[in-house]
């Protein structure tokens, strides 16, 4: 188990937001998540969605809501 120090917990995150063709948040995405298909242009699935990335390109964060007509 990894062990987090008092200066580590002190470090802010800053999320920058993005789209799902991003190609970087795409490399993020299919190195870490299960994908029907690795490499496609979008990562995310149909309807309304928020993604951010950290500038450091090492984080991704993805929230979708479906939408149904």
């Amino acid at each position: 188990m990894a062990t987090v120090s008092e200066e580590d917990t002190k470090k802010k995150v800053i999320w920058t937001v993005s789209h799902d063709a991003n190609p970087d948040a795409r490399k993020l995405a299919d190195n870490h998540y299960s994908r029907k298909t690795k490499g496609a242009t979008f990562f995310c699935g149909p309807g309304e969605k928020l993604v951010l990335i950290t500038p450091d390109k090492e984080a991704l964060f993805s929230l979708g809501s479906l939408v149904f007509s």
